[in-house]
């Protein structure tokens, strides 16, 4: 009994060895990979003003409502009341179920954390409004050619799911404010393509500085310091 005892506890040991040594190989990975930049010679213009914006660890977009190359309350068909308060609007794409199940990190369970990073799972768009944004360590404004937020707009869309009539899909019944709101979205969330990786990308894309790869928020945001 002792011998099995033994081989268990051996067992346990080499399994916990092979993950730390997973968690070692995919943080350095993810913090190398989110120092390099992309596009770091690529002209920008001042077209159009966007913003990318963090709560500290998730990742947003922030464009502007409404402008000659894309009016959103079209889109998404927002409440006038909101429209006509709002100058700004914001997309953040992840995974649905900590989306609508975290609406604090008060909300936080295990569980809900260990299936967004290790299950391949839905997603889902959240989108917010405001008035206006200050610039800070969290938030920092872009300046872009109008064919690079062409490019973003066009990004954006696509991580949309549509119903039978191309209109984005609203998630009834969830929100963390008045203001906001939830869409079904494309594309699934996992340890490798995260929230932060998907606003990453959108820069990456239109040509703008961004990380090679990142997972998180800070990556992107080193590359606009």
């Amino acid at each position: 009994m002792s011998r099995m005892i033994r081989m268990v506890f051996r067992w346990i040991k080499q399994l916990l060895v092979a993950l730390l040594l997973v968690v070692a190989c995919y943080t350095v990975f993810a913090v190398v990979l989110s120092l390099v930049p992309v596009n770091v010679d690529t002209a920008q213009g001042d077209d159009v003003d966007i913003y990318i914006r963090s709560n500290g660890v998730h990742l947003e977009l922030v464009v502007p409502l409404r402008n000659e190359i894309r009016d959103w309350t079209d889109f998404l068909a927002i409440d006038e009341a909101v429209a006509s308060q709002a100058r700004l609007v914001s997309f953040g794409w992840g995974d649905r179920n900590f989306f609508l199940n975290t609406p604090q990190w008060s909300d936080l369970t295990v569980k809900t954390a260990a299936k967004a990073l290790l299950v391949n799972s839905r997603s889902a768009m959240h989108v917010d409004y405001y008035r206006s944004l200050s610039t800070n360590e969290d938030c920092k404004r872009i300046a872009v050619r109008r064919d690079q937020y062409q490019s973003i707009v066009a990004y954006v869309e696509r991580s949309f799911a549509r119903d039978a009539h191309g209109q984005p899909i609203r998630i009834e019944g969830f929100r963390y404010s008045a203001v906001d709101a939830f869409y079904e979205a494309t594309g699934s969330y996992n340890l490798f393509y995260t929230s932060n990786t998907w606003t990453n990308q959108s820069l990456k894309e239109a040509g703008l500085k961004a990380s090679v790869w990142t997972p998180f928020d800070k990556g992107t945001l080193f590359h606009y310091r």
